[in-house]
């Protein structure tokens, strides 16, 4: 994971304890579903290669020619890197997907909170890309606490979230085929985890994380 390429790179004495202090956020919980007519993916974060969008595309390929399924993937953020975003035109034009896949740049909160309501699955293929790589995002905890299905790269400190259940979606950013058949079934209405389960375990996070923090103060104070 992620934090491995750091530890590697650091001493730190075999006496010492290492805690790791993953995001804490408080949101107001809620499972409403602004449901539009088509099968809704969002994906956010800044149009950058680490951030794993080309495989994102990848895998719609698979559900929208292979599988014939009727989706929609959003995504959200500006644009870092110029080269890394026309390389995904080019390939969203290759395979004829210009229809199903939207560049929504930066927009407000509640464009944000709209977008998050409508989805069906939050989705982040993140990728290490040389001593660049995500780390433990507040995004999955967002759309967690909107009772949403998550897939979360283990090539990123998201990763973690797994400990708080094991039913959580975790997957290499280049398994399209599992990708692809993991949002088949959710597309099909077999559900993995339901939207009250899923606040459920952002509330989880919360709380021991939380009280993680909370010894760590004690002990440094």
């Amino acid at each position: 994971c992620s934090s491995d390429l750091i530890l590697n790179k650091i001493s730190i004495k075999k006496s010492c304890k290492i805690i790791v202090l993953n995001p804490i956020i408080k949101l107001t919980t809620s499972i409403k579903n602004n449901k539009k007519n088509k099968f809704n993916i969002l994906s956010i974060g800044a149009i950058k290669e680490r951030k794993g969008y080309h495989h994102l595309i990848e895998v719609m390929n698979i559900l929208i020619n292979k599988f014939k399924l009727d989706i929609i993937l959003n995504i959200v953020g500006e644009i870092n890197e110029h080269q890394y975003f026309n390389n995904l035109i080019n390939k969203i034009e290759k395979y004829g997907l210009k229809k199903n896949i939207f560049f929504n740049g930066k927009i407000n909160n509640i464009e944000l909170n709209k977008l998050y309501q409508c989805c069906d699955i939050f989705a982040l293929l993140s990728d290490k890309n040389g001593y660049h790589f995500e780390g433990y995002g507040i995004v999955y905890l967002e759309a967690l606490a909107r009772g949403k299905q998550i897939i979360i790269s283990k090539e990123s400190g998201g990763i973690d979230i797994k400990k708080f259940n094991k039913k959580i979606f975790t997957t290499k950013p280049n398994a399209y085929k599992n990708i692809s058949n993991f949002i088949k079934k959710i597309y099909y209405n077999e559900e993995i985890l339901t939207p009250k389960e899923n606040v459920f375990i952002y509330k989880d996070i919360y709380k021991k994380n939380i009280n993680i923090f909370n010894k760590f103060k004690k002990k440094i104070l």
